[in-house]
């Protein structure tokens, strides 16, 4: 089995937003609004890096944009993202996906994981199941 080896960043965590180009830190934040868009910011992102770092990268990219993409999903983090020194590989350390659930009518796969898995997901399927998600409680008193 091949040895996964951590490119750039060399450093991160939770405090990943907060370093910035001097800290040695690939990251981008962009608006996804069509792959085209998510590609060019990959190429400028990694175009100081070696030629096999931009394939893996390009390769992650082109994959986690359309599974980001099909699931109309608002937020994809991944941290630490691991690459193979010895051939064309990737895989993830660590994700968040957040999914906006107003597209659930439109994904009945994520309505589903969301019914059956209600315990890990309790205001979500409360949402599902009784068409709102909160409860207004209104307290009369009288004079």
């Amino acid at each position: 089995m091949q040895k996964p080896v951590r490119k750039p960043p060399v450093v991160g965590g939770v405090d990943i937003e907060s370093l910035n180009e001097r800290d040695n830190v690939l990251m981008t934040k962009t608006v996804v609004s069509d792959l085209a868009r998510v590609r060019e910011a990959v190429l400028e992102l990694t175009s100081q890096q070696p030629e096999d770092c931009r394939r893996q990268l390009s390769d992650a990219d082109c994959r986690l944009t359309e599974v980001f993409l099909a699931h109309e999903a608002t937020l994809l983090e991944i941290n630490p993202l691991f690459l193979f020194a010895d051939s064309f590989d990737w895989i993830i350390g660590d994700a968040k996906m957040i999914l906006d659930e107003n597209a659930f009518t439109r994904r009945p796969h994520l309505r589903e994981l969301v019914l059956r898995r209600s315990a890990a997901y309790p205001e979500t399927a409360l949402k599902l199941t009784a068409g709102f998600d909160y409860v207004d409680i209104q307290v009369f008193t009288r004079a």
